[in-house]
């Protein structure tokens, strides 16, 4: 029986020896870091709000990036309830993995399609809820040098998790728009 499975192993391994290339979504073994920075437009309880964020991590043969990612509200925003009226602004961040496939990346104009997945809290005049954010979305990228390039894009944050009012759920959720700046080969 040994000799059976150890002239199976042996077999095994001289067959692999000969496979050709594999082919798959994302060639290559170049890897490096990116990071960047970023600024998103959307709208929180029906007023525009701005965040701003960045992203980090490993990046393969500038086609996929894997990272991590954290985003803040930089901007007052309105609670649009008499109660805390006096509320210039609230505190709301997240943070999480992220991961972007680009597509035509050595070409002038090339686009990706990314997702985040994380945690975070809202703070709405001392009451805090801890939400989940799940964002899809698409960006269409400029090369202006080798490892530089201009973002813009769009997505939608979908949050769940929060129990302070006025800001439920559907209030947090909505379009974003992005604008940003990527550098990669670090």
């Amino acid at each position: 029986m040994k000799k059976a499975l150890l002239c199976v192993g042996i077999a095994g391994l001289a067959l692999s020896a000969l496979a050709g290339d594999v082919e798959s979504l994302v060639s290559g073994e170049n890897w490096s870091f990116s990071i960047r920075p970023e600024f998103k437009l959307t709208s929180v309880n029906d007023e525009a709000a701005q965040l701003a964020g960045i992203r980090m991590g490993p990046a393969l043969d500038r086609t996929l990036y894997l990272g991590l990612a954290a985003y803040t509200v930089v901007s007052s925003v309105d609670s649009g309830d008499a109660a805390v009226d006096d509320l210039k602004f609230f505190d709301w961040w997240y943070a999480g993995l992220d991961t972007d496939y680009t597509l035509f990346s050595a070409k002038v104009v090339h686009g990706s399609l990314g997702l985040f997945l994380g945690g975070g809290r809202i703070d709405v005049g001392g009451e805090t809820s801890d939400l989940f954010v799940a964002e899809p979305g698409a960006h269409v990228y400029v090369n202006v040098t080798p490892t530089l390039e201009l973002a813009a894009g769009l997505g939608y944050r979908y949050v769940n998790g929060s129990g302070s009012e006025p800001f439920s759920d559907s209030e947090l959720s909505g379009v974003t728009g992005t604008l940003g700046v990527r550098w990669t080969e670090l």
